[in-house]
């Protein structure tokens, strides 16, 4: 059986525990410190960082990661569409931005609410299942309805000025139907180009975040195995670097886009190097099924993610 010092057993504890945004903040202040280089800090190439006492453990495990929720987001009634606010108070807020897409953007609010907290943000998600922000044609089923949704996400945003920052994120194996006369790739492409460019003149920043390593079927499993024999679980269900970061066509589109307000965000090195990725990163399981972020590596991001946004800030 694996041991964890006392002090990683509370920081486990602490980083399960739900929380409601009314008390999310006091929470925080409230749980365990993380110890030093955790999670993303044990890959930040400006601050090289190294706890040989997180060699061994992931937290959360796998079994737990399944069960932990999001990050916390209280719903905002009577929207189209479906809406839910996080960050500090609207009485608080100096800005306030909007987190857009699919789940693969959902897997990012606790990293944002990070970022919410420290720059005084109010945030609001508006994402829906299997739903990339784009204008293009997926092949998704009558039950995701996602015909329309993208165009009634450019709706709300016009009719909510305040709203100056929008982040977004999608899977990078969504499918799209390809447009007469384009190939599958271009029409993806375009597809995010255009919902960008049908963003009200008051969204003043559009901050797209490259999409997260995915992970095996049996990689839970291999993780779990490896803690269980004190092997470096990050180490030994490591992944070729080719086959777990998909190529990303929203952040191809990024790069093209014309327009000064896109902006590409990559914290890819954060998971993983030249090589390989890496499924546990200074002791935090990275993803808790097979492309989604764990809400504990996700907040670890955060610090990150504010220092990317704020540098191409100037």
């Amino acid at each position: 059986m694996s041991r964890r010092p006392p002090g990683l057993i509370a920081f486990a504890l602490a980083a399960l525990a739900p929380a409601a945004p009314a008390v999310a903040a006091t929470e925080r202040s409230q749980a365990a410190a993380p110890p030093a280089c955790f999670g993303a800090a044990a890959r930040d190439p400006e601050a090289p960082c190294v706890n040989r006492a997180l060699s061994f453990t992931a937290i959360p495990s796998p079994s737990d990661a399944a069960l932990q929720p999001s990050a916390p987001c209280g719903s905002i009634v009577r929207t189209s569409p479906l809406i839910c606010a996080f960050g500090v108070s609207k009485r608080s807020a100096v800005s306030t931005v909007a987190l857009i897409g699919d789940s693969h953007s959902t897997h990012w609010r606790a990293a944002v609410a990070v970022v919410a907290e420290q720059r005084r943000w109010r945030a609001t998600s508006i994402n829906r299942h299997s739903c990339p922000f784009t204008f293009a044609r997926t092949p998704t089923t009558p039950k995701e309805r996602c015909s329309g949704w993208s165009r009634s996400v450019v709706r709300w945003l016009g009719a909510h000025p305040e709203v100056r920052t929008a982040i977004v994120s999608a899977n990078s194996g969504s499918g799209v139907v390809p447009s007469r006369g384009q190939t599958g790739r271009a029409t993806k492409i375009n597809g995010y180009l255009d919902a960008w460019n049908a963003l009200p003149p008051s969204v003043a920043e559009i901050f797209v975040l490259r999409d997260v390593p995915h992970s095996r079927a049996g990689t839970r499993e291999c993780v779990r195995r490896a803690v269980a024999r004190r092997r470096n679980p990050g180490v030994r269900c490591s992944r070729p670097r080719a086959g777990a970061l998909r190529p990303d066509l929203e952040a191809v589109a990024a790069q093209q886009a014309m327009s000064q307000r896109v902006k590409l965000i990559d914290l890819s090195q954060h998971m993983c190097d030249a090589e390989r990725c890496y499924p546990v990163v200074g002791g935090a399981l990275v993803i808790k099924d097979i492309g989604h972020l764990t809400r504990t590596f996700s907040a670890t991001l955060g610090p990150y993610l504010g220092r990317a946004i704020a540098r191409l800030q100037g």
